[in-house]
This record gives C-alpha cells, sequence and structure tokens, in this order.
C-alpha cells in the first residue's frame, strides 16, 4: 500500500468514525425526544385521571375569561352542557347559560349582585348557594398569578342537612317533633319582646293529658309514645300558622296563641283542643280515649316573663285537674308576676 494509499484510508476511516458518531447522537437524541413525549404522555394522561375523578368540580379560566379546563364533575354539579363546555366558551357565556336556566333563582341578592358583575375574581372568593334541585354547592375561589382563576365546586348538601338535622334535634321533641321546652321559654321571650314593642296580647296554654298514665302502664310505652305522637298531630291541627305548640315533657304540652285580646278567645281555642280529643285514636287495632285539662295565662296581665306565664298556667292547669279534669281555666286575677 502506498503512502497516499494509506491516507486516504485513513481519511476515510475517520469520516466513518464521525458518521458512526453522528449517527449514535441523532439516535439517542430521537430515543431521548420519544421517552420525554413519553413522560408527558403519562403525566398529560396521569392529569386528565385526578380531574376526571376529583370529588370537587374544576374550572381553570384564564386572563382573557376563556374556560380553558372544566371538569367532568364541574359539569355534573352545574348541570352545564358537556358540548358547551367542550368548546371552551367565555366564562360569560357559561353565566347566561346559567342564568336562563334559572340557576340562581335560591340565591342571595348578594351572590346574584356578585354574578351579574362576571362572578370571576369579585367578593366574595367563598360562598355558599343552593342549585334549583336544592343542592348546596361551595364555591371558591383563587386567582391565579399572571391572571385568571380556579374556581372549585363541593356538594356539601349532606353535610348541610346533617347540621340541620342536629340543630333541629337540639331545639325539638324527639318523639313529636314539636318544640321542646327549652326552644319554647326563648319562643316566648320573643314574643314578649315583639308584643311590648309592637303591643297587643298573647296566650300561653299549658296542658296536660287526661288519664295517660294508666294507659301507659296497661298497654306499654310503645303504645304510649304513639299516642302522644297522634295527640300532638291533632293540636296542631287545631292550631293556626301563627300559633306554636310544645311538648314540655312527658304528657304536657303548651301552646302559644298569639293576638289575643280577648280571654273569650283564648278559651275559645282551648275548647276546640278540647273537641279534637273527643274522637278516640286508633293504635294497633285499639280505640283510646284520651282527656285534656287546659291553664291559660295571657300576656301581660297574667305575667310578663316566660318563667312566670308558665307558672301562672301551670298553676290554673292544677286547678281543674283537682277539680277532675276535663276543661279549661284561665289564671287567677292575682297572678304571680315573677
Amino acid at each position: 500500500m502506498t503512502t497516499r494509499t494509506m491516507h486516504q484510508a485513513f481519511y476515510r476511516t475517520e469520516a466513518d468514525i464521525s458518521d458512526q458518531r453522528d449517527a449514535a447522537m441523532t439516535t439517542d437524541a430521537t430515543g431521548s425526544l420519544h421517552e420525554v413525549e413519553g413522560q408527558l404522555r403519562r403525566k398529560s394522561q396521569l392529569l386528565d385521571a385526578i380531574l376526571e375523578h376529583m370529588v370537587q368540580g374544576m374550572m381553570l379560566v384564564n386572563r382573557d375569561h376563556v374556560v380553558e379546563v372544566c371538569n367532568q364533575r364541574a359539569i355534573e354539579l352545574l348541570g352545564l352542557p358537556p358540548a358547551l363546555m367542550a368548546r371552551q366558551p367565555t366564562f360569560v357565556e357559561v353565566l347566561e347559560y346559567q342564568w336562563s336556566t334559572d340557576e340562581f333563582v335560591h340565591s342571595s341578592e348578594e351572590i346574584k349582585a356578585f354574578v351579574r358583575a362576571g362572578g370571576l375574581i369579585d367578593q366574595p372568593k367563598s360562598y355558599e348557594r343552593v342549585r334549583p334541585d336544592g343542592r348546596v354547592i361551595e364555591v371558591h375561589n383563587v386567582e391565579l398569578e399572571g391572571g385568571g382563576l380556579l374556581r372549585t365546586y363541593l356538594d356539601i348538601t349532606a353535610r348541610r342537612r346533617a347540621e340541620e338535622r342536629i340543630r333541629h334535634q337540639a331545639r325539638h321533641d324527639g318523639l313529636t317533633s314539636l318544640l321542646n321546652r327549652e326552644s319554647f321559654i326563648e319562643l316566648l321571650g320573643q314574643a314578649i319582646m315583639k308584643t311590648t314593642h309592637e303591643g297587643g296580647a298573647f296566650a300561653v296554654h299549658y296542658l296536660d293529658l287526661d288519664g295517660f298514665k294508666p294507659i301507659n302502664d296497661a298497654l306499654g310505652h310503645a303504645v304510649g309514645d304513639q299516642l302522644l305522637a297522634s295527640v300532638a298531630q291533632r293540636m296542631l291541627g287545631v292550631a293556626r300558622d301563627t300559633d306554636t305548640v310544645a311538648r314540655m315533657g312527658g304528657d304536657e304540652f303548651a301552646m302559644l296563641q298569639t293576638s289575643v285580646t280577648d280571654p273569650a278567645r283564648a278559651l275559645g281555642l282551648t275548647e276546640r283542643l278540647l273537641h279534637a280529643l273527643d274522637t278516640p285514636i286508633e293504635i294497633e287495632g285499639r280505640e283510646i280515649r284520651i282527656g285534656l285539662s287546659a291553664g291559660i295565662a295571657l300576656f301581660p296581665q297574667h305575667g310578663v316573663t316566660p318563667e312566670a306565664l308558665i307558672r301562672n298556667a301551670d298553676a290554673a292547669l292544677y286547678r281543674v285537674k283537682s277539680a277532675g279534669g276535663g276543661a279549661a281555666q284561665l289564671c287567677r286575677e292575682s297572678p304571680v308576676q315573677a
């Protein structure tokens, strides 16, 4: 091999090596790019899975007020058309659709004003609203750096109903669902303040069933409970919408009768209560007869505090019971005032 031939072979070998190196680098770069694309694809799939399985609804609104992202949960919670959200509408278009479907019919005026203003970055940042179907939705707004907003929606209907049940149980008798003693006393205090300020009068009826204990002992507590619940319903049937019936404990009840300036009207209500129990109550195939006695105190002449009114009505009830029951009596002319 000549020197020239050797040089040509050497340079050809160097060129081949360079080509091979470039090809290898290209292959490595292509492989790395595919790997990066694969990672991005997997991350995108993971993000999509997270968005579609969130308990919360989520809506991402960009700085131009275009809804870039809206997950399936948000569509379900808000009752939005999937076709509308798929084309990435403006947030104003979403609000216009919601107005057209009376979405905010149960909302406060404050929330309605907030929504009319665009409902995007103004106060309040967090609030609750009731959907037309009665569900309660908690809405949170988080402003994003550079503009735009992230809104989340959470269905808190079960939580609010549980809280309402707890509040109801705290204020009402568990057997009859009437107001309990503490709540009735609180109501009397409110009635006293209102009547003192506006004028007028009202009556407090303290009621006790006649012969309940023998029935309860003979037929059992289950029948006794059903009897109390049935009596409560009959009392509610006599009361007006403005009157309030409460269970004070055991077989004792009370009623607040509003707008009573004439004692005869108070006695007339009690007579209707007595008449409501004339018809036997059927429980488990038995017809049970139960009587009623009542004592009545009028505000303000028979007391100016809840305790005095109840005490004087109870005293009148005691006199009725001592005389054999089955009747009603007004408080004496010289009642206890404190």
